[in-house]
């Protein structure tokens, strides 16, 4: 069985929470309020997206599987139009995030 994709990920910040708990027990409270506020900014993110693009998500973009003996757009809108749509909802999660921070 494989490990959880991004486990370092997870790891160090397990270990810096722990760190934090040891350090300044009294501030977990502030660091699980603003890691909340920083999630609910990016669900929020993603929601705006798909309703300001209801009819330009990238998964839909992308169509059918190709076959392999296809032409690179067959069934598909153009590869530049799907990296902008996934680029665009990346740029707008971003904004909702940064935007949430700052204020704190």
């Amino acid at each position: 069985m494989r490990a959880p994709r991004l486990w370092q990920l997870f790891l160090s910040s397990v270990v810096l929470l722990l760190i934090v708990a040891v350090i300044a027990p009294h501030q977990l409270g502030l660091l699980v309020w603003k890691l909340a506020l920083v999630c609910t900014a990016g669900a929020a993110g993603y929601w705006f997206d798909r309703w300001f693009f209801p009819y330009a998500r990238p998964h839909q973009l992308l169509g059918p599987p190709r076959r392999r003996d296809a032409p690179s757009d067959y069934g598909r809108a153009g590869d530049i139009v799907v990296a902008a749509a996934m680029l665009r909802r990346a740029l707008i999660v971003a904004a909702a995030m940064i935007a949430v921070s700052a204020g704190l």
